[in-house]
């Protein structure tokens, strides 16, 4: 499980530019990992919608704002928030 959640995270970050084969990326690492309780890097988590489990892209289908020492990330799609400190993202 530890093997594949890493080839598809590879497979995430190497193609965020193809929609079809990051969102299909995103949905397996979740599936993955919820059926072996495996998780995958924080910085690839956060590379994934938790509501409708697509690959999140800032300027494409998410928004990153910066606000009280907190990063904001909004799903354009489904309006999902996360908040995550600056110092979760070094």
């Amino acid at each position: 499980a530890t093997l594949a959640i890493a080839n598809l995270s590879e497979t995430l970050s190497g193609h965020l530019d193809d929609k079809k084969i990051a969102d299909s990326a995103a949905r397996d690492i979740i599936r993955v990992g919820r059926r072996h309780g495996k998780r995958a890097d924080p910085e690839i988590s956060r590379m994934i919608c938790r509501k409708c489990f697509i690959a999140l892209s800032p300027g494409q289908n998410s928004r990153i704002r910066i606000v009280s020492k907190k990063i904001i990330t909004t799903c354009t799609i489904c309006g999902k928030i996360s908040k995550t400190s600056p110092r979760d993202s070094i």
